[in-house]
């Protein structure tokens, strides 16, 4: 037969904290680093590879547990920031030759139409 004998807590009700201590668990930042890093690769691109980057630095220079998670954060961060920056360097070099090139139907300032269509006349 088991019997149950009530513990004495040795603590006294002053010394119970409703929450923990951020800085003892320590890799909320590499969290953070990570979850924006993804999001940054799925298509919200710079506008949280930035603070990918950001949040995996700061983890880094506290010295968080979880380095595996900066590292990546910081990477994926970094590749999708790159990224859109390549495509926004790409789409104004587009639109600027767009608009200082002659339109391929221009001559000499007036519309040219070549329509060399053969003419079916058994439709008519």
């Amino acid at each position: 037969m088991i019997t149950m004998t009530p513990t004495k807590h040795t603590t006294s009700p002053k010394e119970v904290t409703a929450s923990p201590d951020l800085n003892e668990t320590g890799n909320g930042l590499a969290i953070t680093s990570l979850v924006l890093g993804i999001l940054s690769l799925t298509g919200f691109f710079i506008f949280t590879g930035v603070p990918a980057i950001i949040t995996g630095v700061l983890s880094l220079r506290k010295k968080q547990k979880e380095r595996g998670m900066s590292i990546a954060g910081i990477v994926m961060g970094s590749v999708s920031t790159l990224l859109s920056l390549l495509f926004i360097l790409v789409l104004t070099a587009i639109i600027a030759l767009g608009v200082t090139s002659e339109p391929s139907g221009m001559q000499g300032g007036e519309p040219s139409f070549n329509i060399d269509m053969p003419v079916d006349s058994s439709r008519t």
